[in-house]
């Protein structure tokens, strides 16, 4: 890049290699530049330069090594240094790991250029877009929502009289936001919920869960879908805390039969009014789950804390111990790299196996706030407490 800016001279290894590596300041990105200083330096013909090509995309020593005798002994018949032909050589299998042919590179290059461009200019259409083709990966659909955080946009909860089946953009009152799709918590369904979205648009806000399982129909909206959308949040707007909403399950799916079949036998009066008029229930009343429960549902449906955090009530104490916001180990200006720091988070699952230079120990993803870490999962403390890192 310094060298396209102008701010340094691109450095050749020998002079063959310039008209070959020119157009990319000196680096050795493409296959046919591969074939091309094989045949210029080391007199490969078009076929052996291909067979070079392939040797090192398949990386198998024997092979490589061949090539390697047969590069350098081609290179000092070109009356080039063998010690600087085997450094040549050298480089260009480092091409291996990266490279692609011309064309290849140029389509890649130019989505790149497309996606870095949406994502600068029009960043909520952006995160609205990308997090429809994440819906089913809940960890891609968190590291989103944190890249939002700290571009100040606004990820709005669901709601069922507000959200679609997808990621939306909508004005959440502090300028354009995202609406968390529907289709994205987990359980419910994308046929599902385009027929929720249907129905609503058709007529008009649901008045309350009751109202909208008779209008969208019991056998689209069963117990577990139900569940799901309550544990999300996407029912808070009609007044009633989440255990009450589920507790009344069962009410919500009866009535909504009881009015199915009243429709269906179309009974209508001595006079033409219309048919019975099915009484609406009551929500159960009881008392919301206890904070940590709730947010754990949440978790779960989502993919992240949304209304709260289990941190929240804690925050005189983190001050007290003087734990560090994990947002800061990511910020440049206030980089904590050498130096340790004292973290809090919350366990939000395990994975047993063996880390890659880790150790035997399962990694460990801890939410604090708005990030989401992969953590060593601490070996001599999960062997001595099993039951904590359960």
């Amino acid at each position: 890049i310094r060298v396209k800016h102008g701010q340094e001279e691109a450095e050749y290894l020998h002079p063959l290699l310039e008209p070959i590596l020119s157009e990319t300041n000196g680096v050795i990105i493409y296959q046919e530049q591969v074939m091309e200083i094989a045949k210029q330096l080391a007199g490969y013909s078009l076929g052996g330069a291909d067979l070079l090509r392939r040797a090192m995309g398949k990386k198998i020593k024997e092979e490589m090594d061949a090539q390697r005798e047969t590069f350098v002994e081609g290179c000092v018949k070109n009356r080039i240094d063998p010690e600087l032909a085997s450094t040549i050589f050298d480089a260009v299998a480092k091409f291996a790991s990266y490279g692609f042919n011309k064309s290849h590179a140029a389509a890649y290059a130019l989505l790149a250029y497309h996606t870095a461009y949406l994502k600068a200019n029009h960043p909520v259409e952006f995160y609205a877009a990308v997090m429809c083709m994440e819906m089913g990966n809940q960890a891609k659909l968190a590291a989103y929502r944190q890249e939002m955080a700290r571009r100040g946009i606004e990820l709005l909860p669901p709601d069922v009289n507000a959200s679609h089946a997808l990621f939306a953009v909508e004005d959440g009152g502090n300028g354009p936001g995202v609406r968390f799709a529907l289709a994205a918590i987990k359980g419910v369904g994308r046929q599902a919920m385009e027929a929720l979205a249907l129905e609503r648009e058709r007529g008009g806000p649901f008045a309350d869960m009751f109202d909208m399982v008779a209008r969208v129909g019991n056998k689209v909206l069963n117990r577990r879908l139900l569940e799901g959308l309550i544990k999300a949040g996407a029912l808070d707007g009609f007044g009633c805390n989440r255990r009450s909403l589920v507790e009344s399950i069962d009410r919500a799916l009866a009535h909504a039969h009881a009015e199915s079949e009243n429709a269906a036998s179309n009974q209508v009066g001595l006079f033409g009014e219309g048919g019975i008029e099915i009484p609406k229930p009551s929500p159960v009343e009881v008392t919301e789950w206890p904070q940590m429960q709730r947010l754990a549902f949440e978790f779960d449906v989502i993919g992240f804390y949304f209304s709260s955090h289990p941190l929240e009530g804690y925050r005189p104490v983190l001050a007290q111990i003087g734990a560090t916001d994990a947002a800061q180990i990511l910020d440049p200006e206030r980089t904590t790299e050498g130096r340790p720091v004292r973290l809090a988070g919350v366990v939000v699952g395990r994975r047993q196996g063996q880390p890659a230079r880790r150790g035997p120990a399962g990694d460990r993803p801890a939410r604090r706030q708005r990030l989401r870490l992969e953590l060593p999962g601490l070996p001599v403390a999960v062997h001595e407490l099993p039951a904590c890192g359960q």
